[in-house]
């Protein structure tokens, strides 16, 4: 089956709905993702509390907006078949697939699906701080030493994520956290360095976590500013 030249079925402008399109399809995919992760989570040895909608739709949002990959191109092709009306197994090949898939990998605001058009409010949003860690103590799922570990600092509170799957083991509100401490990197034995360490205490439990790739810059410039504007319980690691 011979299939037409995007120029002679998909302009300019069709090519940006379906890149929009498939956004949303993303999107949709990853929220009921979360939602399904959400109710199994576990902090601290206690029942996940009840899945918070505004936080599964900003994740969903961020993580859609830069999503790649399997779920990008599968997104793409099911855009083009709804917005084309043609069947997924001609989707599949069609020219407008790799069309979209280009404009989607373009960054900045003129891109399909960014946040331009989310209201004010997105603008003000703090900018989500995203930082490799180890698991050692607190979270029932996990091993001690899990390295397959990623804390997501946003302005409505922390979540527990494994980067491989994209899965949220769990979620600490910053009205939650009761303590939290950072212990800065230091020398271990000759040759070595003892990573970062992220205390966080609730009436749950506690949850300890190495930052292997946290340095003092980033803990004085990003980390500490942000635990100091959202936990009163946050202690510095030299006692101020």
């Amino acid at each position: 089956m011979s299939v037409s030249k995007p120029s002679e079925t998909t302009g300019g402008e069709q090519l940006m709905r379906i890149a929009a399109r498939a956004r949303r399809i993303a999107r949709e995919r990853l929220r009921r993702s979360l939602d399904g992760q959400a109710t199994a989570a576990t902090v601290g040895g206690q029942p996940p509390a009840v899945p918070d909608g505004e936080l599964l739709d900003r994740i969903a949002d961020e993580e859609a907006a830069r999503a790649g990959g399997a779920l990008l191109r599968v997104s793409v092709v099911h855009a083009v078949s709804q917005e084309l009306g043609i069947a997924l197994g001609d989707a599949l090949d069609h020219p407008a697939v790799a069309g979209a898939q280009e404009l989607l990998r373009k960054p900045g605001p003129g891109a399909p699906g960014a946040s331009a058009d989310r209201g004010p409010a997105a603008a003000t949003r703090e900018p989500v701080l995203l930082l490799d860690a180890v698991h050692v103590f607190g979270i029932e799922t996990l091993e001690p030493g899990d390295r397959d570990i990623e804390l997501r600092f946003a302005d409505v509170g922390i979540d527990v994520r494994k980067p491989s799957t994209a899965e949220t083991l769990g979620r600490l509100r910053w009205h939650e956290i009761r303590t939290v401490a950072l212990q800065r990197p230091r020398r271990g034995l000759p040759g070595r360095r003892r990573p970062g360490l992220f205390v966080a205490g609730t009436e749950r439990g506690e949850v300890t976590f190495e930052l292997p790739n946290v340095s003092d810059d980033e803990i004085t410039d990003q980390l500490e500013p942000l635990m100091a504007r959202h936990c009163a319980g946050y202690r510095r690691s030299d006692g101020g």
